[in-house]
């Protein structure tokens, strides 16, 4: 039956994930409640781990199972030191520090896929506060906190309560004093959004009407439309090689009718393929090229990493790649850096709660750097997000 018990208080957790929003709030507190129960809690909290990143990556489209395992074990690994922390009974402060060192580690390289409910309080504008002040370590925290004073252990839940009301009160302090960090961005841009699933790309190397269809949606609607702003494209929207073929020459029409132009493309430098960031300004003769850092294992192997220093896009922006929007340490805040662009093929993970937490995680990024945001996934997730 505790097997079972265990299986259930990972659900919550899934929820949050996929949800958002004030379930993030207190999604763990049935399994800290559960975990308390017991005096070996080590093997339960792994398997409600495990089961919470399973199904979190269920319905990532373009993912192998083995990947989705291997985030599972992740998942099941940083819960059961959320299990170890709370069989050591000493006060809710231990098994906060864990969860946030577990979110650290997680949100520190690719090889890890983070996961922790806090991250998913910046759907709702006021609980994203603590993002402002603290950035995810400070969200994770406060859900951690909130979760023990409701389920922890009779002696842990007044002084988990203080602390959670503490740091929220600072939270909205700070929330209410803190000047933006960027001026607002007089950006003339036009987004191209095809809204194409993975599957349609699967279909283009056999399908001439898919095929079609994809270069109909972002190479001949970047050509209708008005060239005196700037064109943004997402991450391989066009699955061509730079340098050669429909794609390549639309970018240089476009260069040569005055606009100013950002696609996610492939190319191969030195024999070696990059999946990198394209920027081509109407008054420069070549285009600049950022190489995407954060690679995923095993799904990107055939790519290789780039060390390009980041490139300055107009009005003082800076480009991630996908993946890197999750990650804090690509999203450098210096003087020089207005706003952030995230290109991204979102389609890749389908419908799952792993992408709608990395959706979250991305808006975590323009409000933790107090820079405004634009993000343009492949299959329609586009939006703009500002500091607050």
């Amino acid at each position: 039956m505790k097997w079972i018990l265990a299986v259930a208080c990972a659900c919550p957790m899934v929820l949050s994930h996929d949800l958002g929003g004030p379930l993030g709030l207190v999604a763990a507190a049935p399994l800290i409640w559960f975990l308390g129960q017991h005096e070996r809690p080590f093997a339960l909290g792994f398997l409600a781990g495990v089961i919470e990143g399973f199904f979190g990556m269920v319905g990532a489209a373009d993912y192998s199972l083995f990947i989705t395992i291997v985030v599972a074990f992740e998942c099941g690994i940083a819960r059961a030191a959320l299990a170890w922390a709370i069989g050591r009974r000493q006060g809710p402060l231990l098994i906060a520090a864990v969860v946030v060192v577990g979110q650290g580690v997680q949100a520190s390289h690719v090889l890890f896929v983070p996961y922790a409910g806090g991250l998913d309080l910046v759907s709702v504008p006021w609980l994203a506060w603590p993002a402002a002040f603290g950035g995810g370590a400070l969200l994770s925290f406060l859900c951690c906190l909130l979760c023990v004073a409701l389920a922890g252990r009779k002696s842990d839940r007044r002084p988990a309560l203080i602390a959670f009301a503490a740091l929220l009160a600072a939270a909205a302090a700070h929330e209410l004093f803190r000047p933006a960090a960027a001026p607002p961005i007089p950006l003339n841009a036009r987004a191209i959004q095809g809204a194409i699933p993975i599957w349609a790309y699967r279909l283009e190397a056999v399908d001439e009407a898919a095929r079609d269809l994809i270069r109909a949606r972002y190479l001949r609607a970047a050509l209708s439309g008005p060239k005196d702003g700037l064109i943004i494209l997402p991450e391989t929207a066009v699955r061509q090689r730079y340098g050669s073929g429909e794609m390549t020459d639309v970018y240089r029409r476009l260069h040569r009718e005055g606009a100013d132009l950002i696609a996610g493309v492939n190319r191969r430098v030195d024999g070696g393929l990059r999946n990198s960031v394209l920027v081509w300004r109407s008054d420069e003769a070549t285009p600049s090229f950022q190489a995407k850092k954060g690679l995923v294992p095993i799904f990107e192997r055939e790519f290789e990493a780039g060390e390009d220093p980041g490139l300055l896009l107009p009005h003082g922006g800076r480009a991630m790649v996908c993946v890197e929007s999750i990650y804090p340490k690509y999203a450098p805040v210096d003087a020089a850096t207005a706003w952030y662009l995230v290109i991204s093929n979102g389609a890749g993970l389908g419908r799952s709660a792993c992408r709608n937490s990395f959706e979250r995680q991305s808006r975590q990024r323009a409000i933790e750097t107090g820079r405004s945001l634009v993000r343009l996934g492949q299959d329609g997730l586009t939006y703009v997000v500002s500091p607050r």
